[in-house]
């Protein structure tokens, strides 16, 4: 199955860094959550969440980075990565996590899957070593 999250990734992403991202991820140990969209035993789309920490002044917080997470090209458009964000975030929901974090290029995003768990005033957000080797 990891090979069929690579032909996604690496459809999707027209490269290898990011499935080699997601290898690394998982043979250290550092994927918190993994889905896929699959359709008549076809893999359409994955998501994958691994840990990170937001470290205030005075503490570190644990929080969940999404991404990597990738969609066919033939298959975009069609709601796959909106499905896939929201049952992986119900999941981690269930699951009792308190923070999920976005960092696409232009924007910072924080979402509180309970209420009150963020740190206020902010702080620096630390991804797994992983992310800097690939």
């Amino acid at each position: 199955m990891a090979n069929h999250f690579k032909m996604v990734i690496r459809k999707e992403q027209r490269s290898e860094v990011e499935s080699n991202l997601v290898d690394l991820l998982r043979e250290n140990g550092k994927v918190a959550l993994s889905m896929v969209a699959e359709e008549g035993g076809s893999i359409l789309g994955h998501i994958l969440y691994s840990p990170v920490t937001i470290t205030t002044s005075d503490k570190a917080v644990p929080a969940l980075g999404l991404g990597p997470m990738a969609v066919l090209p033939s298959h975009q458009r069609r709601g796959i990565g909106s499905a896939l964000i929201i049952a992986s975030l119900e999941k981690l929901r269930q699951r009792g996590e308190k923070l999920e974090m976005d960092c696409p290029d232009e924007v910072f995003m924080v979402l509180e899957l309970i209420p009150g768990s963020a740190p206020s005033g902010g702080g620096a957000v630390r991804y797994a070593q992983e992310f800097t080797t690939v």
